[in-house]
């Protein structure tokens, strides 16, 4: 959207101011009374990290907020408040802070956020010249319509009806610059406030950045523990494993020692029984030798006496 001068330029431009600071910014405080009671958004924030970027008359609005809700928080306010207190709300679909509208498909709430700061943003751009030609109007006009009617189906509160008040009205030249005044100081709210979160989200990726170092030494102190741990441990095994090789290799060369005596002794005595057995042997051969030789020597006897009585009968 780009805005020029035209005639009747400053009156569509008013409306398109009027439609931002009524219908839009209604719908963005009841967007965060959703998520956010009122009662609750001071705590919240003081909890955050932009907590320390508030100024005192924002703190006291904060603090006011549980009396009397969020109808003095003007739409800078409430769209920084609706980006980092309303967890529950999607992230738009290319991000926050952007400056790229987006495409017609991405409808989310997150969003349809996204889209009215990106048109008061440019509002804010040509608020020098403060002009609006009819084409330029309708465009906008249609996507702030478009817009109102998504976040009506998710309040369940009516903006429609206040835009069409608002496009059909003929402005006075003294509503005109009422208007212009109010974007103005907008504007210049919008300018502080966008330092205030910037200044937030770098303070966050210093703490991150700090965090990350923080355990990265700590990861590094543990890793050189664990090996002292492990080295420390792999040498009480060795040793255990040493000491104990050793009184195997003790217990085995004793067992040795032991079994070559027990073989030793066995032999000893194997060889004495065989040769006291061999002695008796031959003892028995030498005795039944003998017999035999007595034998023999009666056997001969006889055959002597048996041969001379055959003689002697043969002779008679």
């Amino acid at each position: 959207m780009a805005f020029g001068p035209n005639p009747g330029g400053r009156s569509r431009f008013a409306k398109l101011g009027m439609a931002i600071n009524e219908e839009l910014t209604k719908a963005c405080r009841d967007v965060l009374e959703i998520q956010v009671p009122p009662g609750l958004v001071y705590s919240k924030v003081k909890a955050s990290s932009i907590y320390k970027k508030i100024r005192p008359e924002q703190e006291l609005r904060l603090i006011g907020a549980k009396i009397d809700g969020y109808k003095e928080f003007d739409i800078t306010l409430l769209y920084t408040l609706i980006r980092n207190t309303c967890t529950k709300i999607p992230r738009p679909t290319k991000g926050w802070g952007g400056n790229t509208m987006p495409s017609v498909g991405e409808t989310t709430i997150g969003d349809d956020i996204e889209r009215i700061r990106l048109i008061r943003n440019n509002m804010f751009g040509h608020i020098s010249s403060a002009s609006a030609t009819d084409l330029e109007f309708h465009g906008t006009w249609l996507i702030i319509t478009e817009i109102c009617q998504r976040l009506q189906s998710y309040t369940k509160k009516d903006y429609l009806s206040g835009l069409s008040d608002i496009q059909s009205q003929a402005l006075e030249e003294e509503n005109i610059k009422y208007v212009l005044k109010r974007l103005k100081e907008q504007y210049e709210n919008n300018q502080c406030l966008m330092e205030m979160v910037s200044s937030a989200e770098e303070h966050v990726l210093e703490k991150m950045s700090s965090l990350g170092a923080c355990v990265l030494e700590k990861v590094s102190s543990s890793e050189e523990l664990v090996v002292k741990k492990v080295s420390s441990a792999e040498k009480h095994v060795m040793e255990k494993v040493s000491s104990l090789g050793e009184r195997v290799v003790e217990k085995v060369s004793s067992s040795e020692e032991l079994v070559v005596k027990k073989v030793s002794s066995a032999e000893k005595h194997v060889v004495e029984k065989v040769s006291s057995l061999g002695e008796r042997v031959v003892e028995k051969i030498s005795s039944m030798e003998q017999h035999v030789l007595e034998l023999k020597s009666k056997s001969d006897e006889k055959s002597e006496h048996f041969l001379y009585y055959i003689f002697m009968k043969i002779t008679n």
